[in-house]
């Protein structure tokens, strides 16, 4: 009889923390724009603090982020640091993206080589002007010489 007890407590602090979990999410205000930086420690030969900026729009119907980018600080293979997401899913207030592939862009060589950067995104709207989450990613050079960077993985705040 305990032991069923015990049960029916547990699965009801679990149900009653899964609730709060998603009551704690909030929606973004439609239609605004909002900026943020992505930024942590880097450890290479040496240790710094990198910050990579980031942007992105509500939608005007709240379900989605819009033209959402952000600036690779970190590693220099690619010519171009700007990295650009696209459209990203908003569910109840948070969203993530897994595996996303970067368009093959020149290398900062100019060696013939191409860099592909992978990206995992994930977070949440705390207040309708403010989200938080994790940036992580990782670039591979091929074609001429060849080389990594990676991965690197942020924090970061984003206000609108």
């Amino acid at each position: 009889m305990r032991t069923h007890r015990r049960t029916a407590g547990a699965m009801a602090l679990l149900a009653s923390v899964s609730l709060t979990a998603t009551a704690l999410a909030a929606s973004p205000t439609k239609g605004a724009r909002f900026k943020g930086t992505a930024s942590g420690r880097v450890q290479f030969a040496t240790s710094f603090i990198a910050k990579d900026p980031l942007s992105f729009a509500a939608s005007s119907d709240g379900k989605a982020l819009l033209s959402f980018d952000y600036t690779d600080n970190v590693c220099d293979l690619a010519s171009s640091k700007v990295i650009k997401l696209g459209t990203v899913k908003l569910v109840n207030g948070r969203f993530s993206v897994s595996g996303h592939k970067s368009a093959p862009e020149t290398d900062a060589l100019g060696d013939g080589g191409t860099v592909l950067t992978t990206t995992k995104l994930s977070g949440r709207f705390v207040s309708a002007t403010k989200a938080t989450g994790t940036l992580e990613y990782t670039q591979k050079k091929s074609g001429g010489s060849t080389g990594s960077c990676g991965p690197i993985k942020l924090a970061f705040i984003a206000t609108g």
